[in-house]
């Protein structure tokens, strides 16, 4: 506890340990320590078969957030999401469906900040 000031500090090496970035990142190993982008970024592969079998094998560039992928998730199965549930008022999904980016690789990124 006596060096617990120094955390975050140019003294320390702010980073996972390679086990918990293994466990954390399963299927993806070792991502939270080695990873793209300056640490920025991680691969997300999407398999959506009624539209991926078109450009399967193909990278996309845009950038994106985790809280994108609900929206993508209903997007892509057409399903609008509740403005309430059991009575109770649902927040709205602050966040950017991917789906247009499984279309067309050249389209330019629908999020423009990062959350």
């Amino acid at each position: 506890m006596e060096l617990l000031e120094e955390l975050g500090g140019v003294d320390t090496y702010n980073h996972y340990p390679t086990g918990w970035a293994w466990a954390f990142n399963t299927p993806y190993k070792m991502f939270k320590r080695f990873s793209l982008e300056g640490g920025i970024a991680d691969p997300c592969i999407v398999a959506y078969t009624p539209r991926t079998h078109e450009v399967a094998g193909q990278i996309r560039d845009q950038y994106h957030h985790a809280i994108d992928v609900a929206p993508t998730m209903l997007d892509l199965a057409g399903v609008e999401p509740p403005g309430e549930i059991g009575g109770i008022e649902q927040s709205r999904i602050d966040s950017v469906s991917m789906a247009y980016a499984v279309a067309d690789a050249s389209v330019a990124s629908a999020r423009t900040t990062q959350y």
